[in-house]
Order: structure tokens, then sequence, then C-alpha cells
């Protein structure tokens, strides 16, 4: 295993950085781990890499396989993916370039900052993902299982161990809503993978550099539905402005929104940004697919509300209300889509 410093020493001995760079002192390591063990490094201005590790058997899989999809996505694919450096199968590391000035949407949107160019790169760039047909190359013929939180409303008894007391009450109260567990229970069932998509959009992952935007983190991509791409970058503008409420146990609902640094109507202009630059790259979606997209949303918003309540002690405010917008939305995307986001129907 890596550590922060045998870092430089590797990245030496595979002839990706300059030992002048090592004696002048100007090398810089950062730990960045999360699911694996990962490091930023830094040395002359500009220049940087991205250090992953995978460790353990699942991490080791999961990162050989962003190695194997960063290899073999084809040339018009390649503006909007990291340089890949190095993959050492050997050590399961795999080193990614990385700009120094570059920013992840999360810290550009956490500045109050929402320039459209953004979502709409981030369109642009998932309709030319999920246009791709990976199954014509043979290089991809394993389909992903729908998303693990379309069947959260039943959850495995072995699951629940690892839930928090809080994620818990939380599924408790998704159970209530018998219209949210039909709705998860259709998308599970329509769940179709025609498309090579990502799996795993969210703002940390949408890199914003000097060049352009960049995806990263391929561990999950694989034959999917198109629209769980879709309706996870809407969820990330919506669980944005939901964090931005304050609240709080003596306050009601109706006045923390008033208090709130940003409204709903904030986020639509991006929102619209994002699904006109996708509808110009898939022309052929339909007004079905908008409201699939929509109800992928709150699904997705329910996983990250269950993401956030692993160590929290008890159930705010914040996820109940949460979770009822995500229901709002698994029962209503016609509404939610058109009223809510501001997204027209195509």
């Amino acid at each position: 295993m890596l550590s922060q410093r045998d870092v430089l020493p590797y990245l030496l001995g595979k002839g990706l950085l300059r030992s002048s760079n090592v004696v002048r002192g100007t090398a810089q390591v950062v730990n960045a781990s999360r699911r694996n063990s990962n490091f930023k490094v830094f040395c002359e201005p500009g220049w940087g890499c991205f250090v992953k590790q995978g460790l353990g058997s699942d991490r080791i899989a999961s990162v050989t396989h962003e190695a194997d999809v960063l290899r073999r996505l084809p040339p018009q694919l390649r503006n909007w993916l990291p340089k890949m450096r190095l993959f050492d199968d050997q050590c399961c590391v795999l080193v990614t370039g990385l700009d120094r000035q570059a920013l992840n949407l999360r810290e550009v949107h956490t500045r109050g900052c929402f320039p459209s160019r953004d979502p709409r790169d981030t369109g642009t760039a998932l309709a030319a993902l999920h246009s791709h047909r990976p199954l014509e190359n043979r290089w991809l013929s394993e389909w992903k299982s729908p998303p693990w939180v379309l069947f959260a409303h039943r959850p495995n008894p072995s699951a629940l161990v690892l839930r928090s007391a809080a994620g818990i009450q939380f599924i408790r109260l998704l159970q209530k809503f018998n219209s949210a567990r039909v709705a998860l229970e259709e998308l599970a069932a329509s769940w179709k993978p025609t498309s090579l998509v990502h799996a795993d959009v969210r703002w940390d992952n949408l890199i914003r550099t000097r060049k352009g935007l960049i995806i990263v983190d391929w561990e999950l991509a694989g034959l999917g539905d198109p629209f769980w791409d879709v309706g996870s970058m809407f969820a990330e503008y919506v669980m944005h402005w939901l964090r931005a409420i304050p609240f709080t146990a003596h306050v009601p609902p109706r006045e923390s929104l008033a208090r709130s640094r940003h409204s709903l109507q904030d986020m639509q202009p991006p929102l619209r940004a994002f699904w006109k630059a996708y509808r110009s790259g898939c022309p052929d979606v339909t007004q079905a697919g908008l409201w699939s997209s929509v109800r992928y949303a709150g699904a997705r918003m329910i996983q990250s509300i269950l993401e956030q309540l692993q160590w929290a002690p008890h159930l705010g405010g914040d996820s109940i209300y949460g979770l009822q917008v995500a229901v709002n939305f698994l029962e209503r995307p016609h509404d939610a889509g058109e009223h809510l986001f501001g997204v027209p129907n195509p």
C-alpha cells in the first residue's frame, strides 16, 4: 500500500516525475483518500497528477475497470476524460493528469456561482457518452444492474446492520409513502441498459479545467439506463438548493425556505442549460425520457440523503423535507419537470 511519503519515490521510479522537482522541494503530495487510497501530486506550475490505488478485492476490481474504460473509450470522447498517465496492474495504481488550478463543480457552486457553461458542457459530454454503443466494439458486454437505491424501501436485513439509526428511521419513513414505493419498483423494472453510462454523476466528479470540462471517477461505468445519469445531474442542483435551507427544529419549513441562501428559481437556468445541451446531442429523447430522468432524480436524492445519514445520530428536518421533495419527483414527474425544475417538455 502506498503511503503519502511513498508517492514521490513511486512516481520517480515510473518515470512520471523528474528528480529535480523532488530535490528543489517543489513537489507536493496531498492526501485525498475516499473509497480508495488517493493522492494529489503537484510540482511545476500547471502540472499535477492524481494517484489512485485500489485496496481489497472489490476496490482492485473497480480501479482496474476504470483503467480499462479510460483506455477503451473512443477518441471522440477523450476531450471529456482525464489523461491516463499510467496503470500499474501489479500494484493496482492508476495515475491520471491533474490541473492544479482545476475546480470541481461543487467547489465552483459552493461559491454561489452558477455559470451556464458548466451544465451546458456536462449535457454535451453525457450526450456524447450515451450516444456511444460499446457493444458494437465488443469490449463491454456486461450490463449494470439497477442502482441499489431503487430497492431502498425493501432493504436486505444484512444491509440494515451497516445503517445508522438515522438511516433506518429514514427508510421507515420512506416505506410509508406507498406511491413512492410503487414508483421505485417501476423504475427498477423499466431499467434499460442501452448505453454506456458513467453511473456516478455528481459535482465532485465534474472538473472545470482551463481547457474545459472533464469527467472523472469511472469506476462504476458500464451499460445502463442513460436517464440515470441525467437524473443524477438534476438531483445535484436540487440537493444544493436543499442544503442551503437553514432548517431548525423550532422554525416552520416555510420560514426556513425564506431564509435560504438560494431559491429553487436560482437552479432553474443551469438545469435548463443542461437539459437543452443534452437534448441537442440526443435529439431522439422523448417526453418519456424527461419523465424518467425526473423520477431517477428523486431516487438519486434518496440515495444522497442516505449517504449523508450514514454517520448521523438523528434524523433532521432537512432529511425529512428532502424526502418529501424526492417523493414528489417520483409521484409527479410531469409537474416537477415543467414547474419545479423549469425544464420544458420535449
